[in-house]
């Protein structure tokens, strides 16, 4: 292959790689926003103890169902 030729499948490798870089990077933020929104309104509501239990998944996920995040 010379040089000077476009190696069109190591492109869209590359394009692939980056867009899945790119939208997991985004997915963290948005979960991070997620569970600080959570963090804050427990903590505005008073229910502090209730912090320690989104470290587990299916709790973390049940308060967000009850706080509508």
């Amino acid at each position: 292959m010379l040089l000077t030729e476009f190696d069109e499948k190591a492109y869209i490798d590359g394009v692939k790689k980056q867009s899945y870089e790119e939208g997991e990077a985004r997915g963290e933020i948005k979960g991070e926003e997620k569970l600080a929104r959570l963090v804050v309104e427990l903590k505005k509501r008073g229910r502090v103890e209730d912090i320690a239990k989104v470290t587990d998944e299916s709790e973390r996920e049940r308060l967000y169902r009850e706080f509508n995040i």
